[in-house]
């Protein structure tokens, strides 16, 4: 791998994203990596990252960090990693606009907005891989994930029609849908659900508070060095030796797409809030 090659990631305070900033600075990359944060920020270039602030709800910190990034990498990059986005619990029936549009700005909106901005100098230089990072739930929306499960759902959409429109540009887009692994979320996730007075009142409450239970002893077995997983499948698809539209990581959670096909829906209903509902 060429030490030129400059590749942009997103989210890259905790989780997948800085797992694959490291794993590609380790492969030779040239590594732009964002966070919110300014201790985050200062972290990420204490590993030797090049830090770049990002607000994906923001359209003018959006251009500021493509304009600094492009800037810095002499107009090319090799690499985008969307990676950036959080989920939060709730039933869906409580879920306000304003949550519902918060979580469709971080996980879609924004994360379209800094693909599009940037893939002009991708189609330039006729090459490059983009990844994006998606999740198991954009094919099975899970009970009380509904607003993240359409998230992603929406996404996934959104890059294949884009695969499709650009054939033979050069550019690959790919997606990587994670199952569940121990990314730092479920803090926030959790906090989301606590701050929300609709959650409280919620006649759901008991069987949201039960799936959240149920990830906490979930994430408990999954040690975060399971991670490098995600970022192995990532980096894979930045140096080419991936070439496929989509992967699910672990394979084993490929069991949520076979059962959608295969299960009658009222079947995969009851299974599923079974397993996160607490019924």
């Amino acid at each position: 791998m060429k030490s030129t090659q400059s590749v942009l990631v997103t989210g890259a305070s905790s989780g997948f994203g800085l797992e694959t900033a490291r794993l590609a600075k380790r492969r030779g990359w040239r590594v732009f990596a964002t966070a919110r944060k300014p201790a985050d920020l200062a972290q990420l270039e204490a590993e030797g990252l090049e830090a770049t602030a990002l607000e994906l709800c923001c359209s003018e910190s959006i251009e500021a960090a493509v304009d600094q990034v492009l800037s810095r990498a002499g107009g090319e990059l090799q690499g985008l990693v969307n990676n950036a986005g959080y989920s939060q619990i709730g039933a869906v029936e409580d879920v306000g606009r304003a949550e519902i549009r918060e979580q469709f700005e971080t996980n879609v909106f924004g994360t379209l907005e800094l693909t599009n901005r940037l893939f002009p100098s991708f189609l330039e230089q006729g090459k490059g891989e983009i990844v994006f990072v998606s999740s198991v739930c954009a094919r099975v929306a899970v009970p009380y994930l509904g607003a993240y499960s359409a998230s992603k759902a929406a996404l996934e959409s959104l890059v294949d029609a884009m695969r499709r429109e650009t054939r033979g540009s050069g550019v690959g887009l790919h997606l990587v849908e994670p199952g569940i692994f121990n990314t730092g979320c479920f803090a926030r996730t959790t906090a989301h659900f606590e701050g929300s007075a609709a959650a409280k009142a919620s006649r759901h409450r008991e069987r949201c508070e039960g799936a959240l239970r149920r990830f906490e002893e979930e994430l408990r077995h999954i040690p975060k060095e399971r991670n490098g997983l995600v970022a192995e499948a990532i980096v894979g698809y930045l140096e080419g030796t991936r070439r496929s539209a989509r992967r699910v990581v672990p394979r084993k959670a490929a069991i949520y797409e076979v059962a959608r096909r295969l299960f009658p829906d009222g079947l995969l209903d009851r299974a599923l809030l079974r397993r996160r509902g607490g019924d």
